[in-house]
């Protein structure tokens, strides 16, 4: 072979085979692939935040009966052009957990920018007016003014003739929670309770009953006697009562009838 071919041949340089070039191009796909997908993440995130669906929408409550909405959403206390995703659902959960009348809560998110709020409260057992002031007393005992953002229907269960000395005593906090103990059917025949301390008992009240029945009870033992109220009563018919003659029932001393004049 003459030299100039031997020397061309040494100058000839092999190039890379297509099967190694394909291994190369998927890494390539790769990267463009995520660049182009983090620019459309930053498009989308600069459209939300522009628009207001980011901001904070509605708050749904479910559950209220006893407060007024308005008395939680002040307990919230949440700007309403807050970013939504910015929004801290323990931290309301905790705020809300703070009013004396909620018992349990739950916050969840809600579609786009919604936020729902579920809450069991504590019932109120009955209402007392003090020195013109109105006050719930929960069935635990607990007594929260009117301005605690309450709005409990206290007509037919609200305790008269108190005075700060009984409530500092704890005497409608006690009378409350036993109370509770009474049937329900029961409870829903008292029409008026009145505070009527006698004989050194500051624990005695008077109860006005549908039926045109008073009952003086002492709160230590009033559940016990007035479940026994439809047993009493047909005790007096058969003892002699007229059908629909009402009267004053002592069940702090008794049971004592006394007919009304």
């Amino acid at each position: 072979m003459p030299q100039n071919q031997k020397l061309k041949k040494k100058k000839i340089i092999s190039l890379p085979r297509e099967s190694a070039l394909l291994k190369v191009r998927p890494r390539v796909r790769f990267r463009r692939g995520f660049f182009s997908f983090f620019i459309i993440i930053v498009i989308l995130s600069i459209l939300y935040l522009a628009t207001p669906v980011s901001r904070l929408g509605v708050i749904y409550f479910e559950g209220l009966h006893v407060l007024t909405r308005s008395e939680l959403i002040s307990l919230i206390e949440i700007e309403e052009d807050a970013f939504f995703i910015g929004i801290r659902l323990s931290n309301i959960r905790n705020r809300i957990m703070e009013h004396p009348v909620i018992s349990q809560v739950n916050v969840s998110r809600a579609w786009m920018n919604r936020i729902r709020i579920e809450v069991v409260e504590y019932q109120v057992g009955a209402c007392a007016l003090v020195n013109g002031d109105v006050f719930h007393i929960l069935t635990g005992g607990e007594m929260l003014h009117e301005a605690a953002g309450m709005r409990a229907n206290c007509d037919e269960m609200m305790i008269h003739g108190l005075t700060s000395k009984e409530v500092d005593a704890g005497v409608p906090s006690l009378f409350v929670r036993q109370l509770m103990r009474v049937d329900p059917e029961i409870r829903m025949l008292i029409q008026m309770i009145e505070h009527m301390p006698q004989y050194g008992d500051i624990y005695r009240f008077s109860l006005s009953m549908i039926d045109g029945n008073v009952i003086k009870v002492t709160t230590h033992t009033m559940a016990d006697e007035l479940n026994l109220y439809p047993v009493i009563l047909e005790g007096l018919a058969l003892g002699g009562v007229e059908a629909g003659l009402t009267g004053t029932l002592y069940l702090d001393v008794g049971p004592v009838f006394v007919p009304h004049e």
